[in-house]
């Protein structure tokens, strides 16, 4: 922990039963002295990396020591426009936002997940953004025309800056793109966000594959359900899952799922008729490999 971190607003929302999930902190590297004290206010630049290593979602605030502290994107809109954001909950509906909470900016609204997270936008090209040498600005050699007026990000993109981070664009980029893409969707209203009807889809798609026959795609999306509904997932799901691995000749994960699914539903009868038949089919597979050898 270096440097002074100066108090934001929304301290209730790291309160302990707070309704708005936010990222935990337990430290932070400052900006100087200097820039903090004749600053407006400060922002993280804390991402969540995907597994494949590219980041895709930004905490909208993190917590530390009680306080809140709003991703560096939030914090430019908030002093950019002057309004403290407010935090509001969505009303559930088929065709509306899977996401929970609406960040509002003085009517910029950004959607944040379950985990108090905002989906980053790359639909900006990276020739769609301005970028200027520091050391011109310095200079004098760029026209004040092209910053007057304008929402202007100052960031390394060398790099040896340390602040290379990779994208779903491909390869690796300054992280002030990465605000910088988050800036430019809140002000054009296009912050990602997760249909409602998005869980669906692999249900329907799933079942599609299943009447189709295409059972390895059928495992593929039925797994996929699964992993959505977590441990909320209904026996149907798990017959589904069953039978898919069972035509795609996997008995063995097939009955693994089958058990993991009567745990949690010890008398659904459908998945104790799979159970059953997956264990005749392995003593019957068994004995023939016997007799075989």
């Amino acid at each position: 922990m270096t440097g002074p971190l100066a108090a934001t607003a929304k301290p209730e929302l790291c309160a302990p039963g707070a309704a708005s999930p936010l990222t935990p902190a337990y430290g932070f590297m400052a900006p100087q002295p200097l820039l903090a004290q004749s600053s407006v206010g400060v922002g993280h630049i804390t991402p969540i990396l995907d597994t494949d290593g590219s980041i895709r979602r930004v905490p909208a605030m993190v917590c530390f020591e009680g306080q809140a502290y709003p991703a560096l994107a939030v914090a430019g809109l908030v002093a950019a426009t002057g309004a403290q954001p407010m935090v509001s909950t969505n009303k559930p509906g088929l065709f509306t936002t899977n996401t929970p909470k609406t960040i509002d900016i003085g009517g910029l609204h950004l959607p944040v997940d379950a985990q108090g997270q905002m989906r980053v936008s790359y639909q900006m090209p990276r020739a769609g953004f301005a970028s200027v040498s520091a050391v011109d600005v310095l200079q004098g050699k760029v026209p004040p025309s092209l910053l007057k007026g304008a929402w202007v990000l100052v960031g390394s993109t060398a790099f040896g800056g340390g602040d290379a981070v990779p994208t779903p664009q491909g390869g690796a980029v300054g992280g002030v793109e990465v605000h910088a893409q988050m800036m430019s969707a809140a002000l054009d209203g296009g912050t990602p966000f997760v249909p409602a009807w998005a869980p669906l889809w692999p249900l329907a798609t799933g079942l599609l594959a299943l009447m189709r026959q295409e059972w390895a795609l059928a495992v593929e999306l039925m797994e996929q359900l699964r992993a959505v509904q977590g441990d909320k997932t209904p026996p149907f799901t798990y017959v589904m899952l069953v039978r898919a691995l069972r035509c795609n000749l996997d008995p063995v994960r097939a009955l693994e799922v089958a058990n993991e699914g009567l745990k949690q539903y010890p008398d659904q009868i459908e998945l104790a008729a799979e159970t059953e038949t997956l264990k005749d089919f392995a003593m019957s597979s068994k004995a023939n490999a016997t007799a075989e050898h």
